[in-house]
């Protein structure tokens, strides 16, 4: 036999979390003010509310698994697989994101973060228009790598990964990029792999130059799309999203301004905690090493990875590719508001951002991106079909690992020890799904769990709970039936 693992695993328990507690609560309270009011959020939104409900509850199915010494058995709940707000989905996305992108994408050379940050209107503009937001990308993307290739021959590339947050520290909706710039350039072979080139780090005057051509081009192509008018700079088009979910765009609109857009405090801002009185925007003023702003967009670049550092390179991928939402942030009041810790004091003493339990659901709504909005963006050589990639990334792409795993799998009967899924439980929760608790020994996927009365039977004979938390029903059902 094996020897005991101290790292064995054991189920996370999200009904116990406030922020499982406050949607269990409150949620078909929200959804039944809405309607009463003739309003409504679109079907991918609410989707994504229930589905949270569900991930790693036992009581909706889960997997089995057994050990190979002393058949002891676990079960391991499913997840949602959302990508709005759950910070567990949030969480193993992030790892195997930051894996993926180190071992098979990112080649190795010196990387840079770009940070850019846009005028808050802009912000609530790119969240509802997918076009625009792959638009703005392209023109922060090409820019940069037009100064690393400014000096090289025809033809040649340099590369970028970009993430596109949604996420301010107060859980408002603040759309901004963290891009990783390869500084080095690529020049294509007639045979073999293209040269690889340095490149020089930029300087303060640099950054200063880039905000300025990545500013100007916005607002021309703003002002092209009717976005921005000569004489009116405020003014704008008519925004099919409000048109087709008018709830669901005025809570993104009301969120980048750290506004409330629905229930008793509509279009009153956030309540802020702290020493002082005030309030402090996101947008920082940008001073120091490689940082500049200009028009209400910022431009950060003060931060480097060397080539041979890939510790810091997951480490800093991992945070460009974090989950909204940290629950260990938050508390809640003696009246049943929910406090959410900053990441950090604001300059006028605020430290929390504080909230109803209808308050953060509208804002959880906000969080909800667009259906097939890409959050990850490449460029240059990295990009899917760019034809210098393959002589540049010093892995396998998702595509052939996939192929891989499925022709090694064809007539293996896989253990969990051997997969992706129990090697990210690990790397995110560091925890062993494949190690038994009891004897150390090698744990085997059984069996997929997801029939409602073989889940009952089974929690019932572990003496478990067979049904899942309760959900509240609406309370303003309960004082009309009253």
């Amino acid at each position: 036999m094996h020897s005991p693992s101290p790292k064995t695993y054991e189920r996370r328990r999200p009904e116990e979390t406030i922020l499982y507690q406050t949607l269990a609560d409150n949620l078909n309270t929200f959804l039944d003010n809405l309607s009463a009011e003739g309003r409504s959020i679109p079907k991918h939104v609410e989707k994504e509310l229930w589905a949270f409900l569900e991930c790693g509850v036992l009581g909706y199915g889960f997997v089995r698994v057994k050990c190979d010494d002393c058949k002891n058995e676990q079960l391991v709940a499913f997840s949602c697989k959302k990508r709005g707000f759950c910070p567990s989905c949030g969480g193993k996305r992030m790892v195997e994101t930051a894996e993926h992108l180190t071992e098979n994408i990112i080649p190795h050379v010196r990387v840079r973060q770009y940070v850019l940050s846009v005028p808050i209107p802009l912000r609530y503009w790119m969240a509802s228009n997918k076009k625009l937001l792959a638009k703005v990308h392209r023109i922060f993307a090409s820019a940069v790598e037009d100064f690393y290739i400014a000096r090289a021959q025809d033809g040649a590339k340099s590369g970028s990964i970009a993430f596109v947050q949604r996420l301010g520290s107060a859980l408002n909706l603040n759309i901004h990029y963290h891009m990783l710039q390869l500084e080095a350039i690529y020049e294509p072979r007639s045979t073999g792999k293209p040269k690889q080139r340095r490149c020089s780090a930029p300087s303060d005057k640099d950054i200063e130059a880039l905000v300025e051509i990545i500013s100007k081009r916005v607002i021309k192509l703003l002002r092209k799309w009717g976005y921005l008018k000569e004489l009116d700079p405020d003014e704008a088009p008519v925004d099919p999203l409000f048109e087709e979910e008018p709830t669901y765009a005025s809570c993104m609109s009301a969120s980048v301004k750290h506004r409330i857009a629905l229930g008793e405090r509509q279009g009153q801002r956030v309540r802020f905690i702290g020493s002082g009185f005030g309030y402090e925007g996101e947008l920082p003023e940008l001073t120091g090493h490689l940082c500049a702003n200009l028009n209400g967009f910022s431009l950060h670049a003060a931060v480097s990875i060397p080539r041979h550092r890939r510790d810091q390179l997951e480490r800093l991928i991992s945070y460009m590719a974090r989950p909204s939402i940290s629950t260990d942030r938050m508390s809640l009041t003696e009246n049943g508001d929910i406090k959410y810790q900053l990441k950090k004091a604001w300059r006028n003493g605020v430290t929390h951002v504080l909230l109803s339990p209808l308050e953060l659901i509208e804002k959880l709504c906000s969080l909800v991106p667009l259906p097939n909005m890409h959050l990850v963006r490449y460029w240059g050589v990295l990009a899917p079909n760019a034809k210098m990639r393959k002589g540049v990334i010093p892995g396998k792409t998702r595509a052939e690992l996939k192929q891989e795993k499925e022709e090694k799998n064809e007539d293996e009967h896989k253990k969990p020890k051997k997969s992706n899924w129990a090697r990210l439980l690990m790397r995110v929760f560091a925890i062993d799904v494949s190690t038994c608790k009891l004897c150390g020994g090698e744990m085997r996927m059984i069996a997929a769990i997801r029939d409602r009365r073989v889940i009952e039977t089974i929690l019932t004979h572990l003496g478990l709970n067979p049904r899942p938390p309760p959900k509240a029903p609406s309370r303003s059902q309960i004082l009309f039936a009253s």
